[in-house]
């Protein structure tokens, strides 16, 4: 008996019209977003920048000031306080940096240069052919930052003058509808999650770098100003800001003994304790409310996107989104 062949079955793919059309289209916004990604960064930095000086302008404006020059006398209050800040932690951090200058010469007198193979090193020589061009490139990068700086300043002042009118805005292109309220709710709430966390970081990174910095004096850790500094600015980008700033003064520490290392990991290990178990809960807990390896990830993946920028900010957009599905869960 003669067998027949099997039948292999055929599948039919019918793509349609409107897949198609919304696949270009979804290329198209992502191309978008990663062309302007740039603008949205700024945009999101003035945004931050106008909830950090809105109070200020909101308490000026309740005394009877004009809004625009409420606005104009908080960006000086504020510039008043930052090179207040520096002014009074530069005389000791450039002390302690000629310091660092003057004991170069005993720190590399007590390398074994013997050691080291200097072909390896021949590389940079030849980036010395590069210079004149790597400079251009240094001062374009400096302009670049210069007009990227003022352009968040203008746009912070923008939308601290027309913040009050965000509502009337809304609902003026969109109608008084269902949307516009919850549209108007989110607005709200996001401004009170974002100022919380701005206030919460800012709490953090002063505890962070004054107990350092005394942790540091008590190790006699040379340089123990900048170090505390440092400590207290990468407070910002979390869970790995802390870490990479505990590096440094172990490294110096291991330069003076082994006793004095780990006394420098003991006090940072402490001082980590007694921010994660007391006061994030308390600060930043209201705002963000998210599990630390959700912030990890996320912190991971944001330097991987866009580096140090990212990092800095993406908790600040993760607050972002937990606003919008909080929104969206409250409207359901």
């Amino acid at each position: 008996m003669i067998m027949g062949k099997e039948q292999t079955p055929t599948y039919k793919i019918d793509i349609s019209y409107k897949t198609f059309i919304f696949a270009i289209l979804l290329f198209l916004l992502i191309k978008f977003f990663v062309l302007t990604f740039n603008i949205f960064v700024m945009l999101y930095l003035s945004f931050l920048l106008s909830l950090l000086l809105n109070p200020l302008v909101d308490w000026l404006t309740s005394k009877r000031f004009n809004r625009s020059l409420a606005i104009g006398v908080s960006f000086l209050a504020f510039f008043l306080f930052l090179g207040s800040f520096l002014g009074l932690l530069i005389p000791p951090l450039i002390e302690q940096s000629q310091n660092l200058a003057n004991s170069l010469p005993q720190l590399i007198g007590r390398v074994h240069w013997e050691q080291f193979d200097y072909s390896q090193f021949s590389f940079l020589v030849n980036k010395f052919g590069d210079l004149p061009i790597n400079v251009v490139r240094t001062v374009i990068n400096v302009v670049g930052n210069l007009v990227s700086f003022f352009t968040i300043l203008v746009m912070t002042y923008y939308l601290l003058r027309e913040k009050p009118f965000f509502p009337r805005y809304l609902t003026q292109l969109f109608g008084n509808n269902s949307k516009t309220k919850i549209s108007i709710q989110f607005l709200e709430l996001l401004d009170r999650n974002l100022s919380r966390w701005l206030l919460g970081e800012g709490l953090l990174m002063l505890f962070i770098g004054c107990f350092s910095y005394l942790g540091l004096v008590l190790l006699k850790i040379p340089y123990a100003l900048p170090l505390g500094m440092l400590a207290g600015l990468l407070e910002i980008i979390p869970t790995l800001g802390p870490t990479i700033s505990a590096i440094p003064p172990l490294i110096i520490g291991l330069t003076i003994s082994p006793l004095v290392a780990g006394g420098v990991v003991g006090w940072y290990f402490l001082v980590q304790q007694v921010e994660n178990n007391f006061l994030v809960p308390k600060i930043i807990g209201s705002a963000v409310n998210v599990h630390p390896f959700i912030v990890l990830v996320t912190v991971m993946i944001g330097f991987q996107l866009a580096g140090v920028g990212g990092a800095l900010l993406i908790v600040p957009i993760l607050v972002t989104l937990k606003t919008a599905l909080q929104v969206y869960l409250l409207n359901k």
